[in-house]
């Protein structure tokens, strides 16, 4: 945990230290559905958003819950605290032919889990800004620092901290906002052997395109990757992408809707990917 502490610590005085050679604002219509963009929340503002991530599946379905606010600190440098809560209902017809591993761990009758999990806290730095007329994109870099809110958790999550970073990169072509995210999760391993086994290290990827389709309106198509893909009782060996197209809409200048479905494309499971979020601009 000193670690840990030490290396956000030295992440944040590198940060604030070049903060002053930034050249940084809001992308041209800010992320999309389920990625991430290269802007930042302006300085003194505070985004509330609140996200419901669901899946089904014919032997299960899970659904995840995050509330996070973000802090403006400077134009280019943005602070955030997320928690989660995480809940699985293992199947109601597992005995027809659900996932097998899930039929051993928790017989015919299936299993329904729910848990305040983790926290996540960390920020994101934008150090080069989109200038009009130019070749180059906005960047960023985003880390983040996971505090277990419990032990493993019924596999839902490690119980142990966790650390993230992750490249944004942001580009304006015609009327439409391409986005690119990559990032790396390191996973500290559990005492528990059955958990600290469980997870691995995860390489993941992000692709999205929005485009105008109404004065309020944006039309989101993305893609997500992610490498093998491991929690007990559940496991891929195959390399995942996942499909979605959404809808991120513009109540008012400060309260804007998004709504997302997508498909795993290259598992068999989830069959269908559901994504509902919301998201207000406190202005302090």
């Amino acid at each position: 945990m000193k670690k840990t502490l030490l290396i956000l610590c030295l992440v944040s005085i590198m940060v604030l230290g070049t903060a002053g050679l930034a050249l940084a604002k809001n992308t041209r219509y800010g992320p999309p559905c389920i990625a991430d963009d290269a802007g930042t929340v302006p300085k003194k503002t505070l985004e509330w958003g609140t996200s419901v991530i669901q899946t089904w599946d014919s032997g299960f379905y899970t659904t995840t819950i995050i509330t996070a606010l973000t802090y403006g600190i400077t134009d280019h440098l943005e602070a955030y605290v997320a928690p989660y809560v995480l809940s699985a209902v293992y199947g109601e017809d597992l005995h027809t032919g659900g996932n097998t591993a899930l039929r051993a761990a928790y017989g015919f009758h299936g299993a329904n889990n729910q848990t305040f999990s983790d926290i996540w806290v960390g920020a994101k730095y934008q150090f080069l800004e989109e200038l009009k007329g130019k070749a180059a994109p906005a960047m960023a870099v985003k880390y983040g620092l996971k505090i277990p809110g419990r032990t493993n958790s019924k596999g839902f999550t490690t119980g142990e901290v966790d650390h993230k970073l992750t490249y944004c990169v942001t580009k304006s072509v015609g009327k439409a906002q391409l986005d690119g995210n990559v990032a790396f999760r390191y996973y500290h391993r559990s005492d528990d052997p059955a958990v600290g086994n469980a997870f691995t290290n995860e390489w993941s990827w992000n692709a999205s395109l929005m485009y105008p389709i109404a004065p309020k309106t944006l039309l989101a198509a993305e893609l997500t990757g992610k490498n093998e893909y491991r929690k007990i009782h559940m496991t891929s060996d195959d390399y995942i992408t996942d499909a979605y197209l959404g809808v991120k809409y513009s109540v008012t200048k400060d309260f804007k809707g998004k709504i997302a479905v997508g498909k795993r494309i290259t598992c068999a499971d989830p069959d269908i990917l559901g994504y509902l979020g919301l998201v207000y601009y406190f202005h302090l």
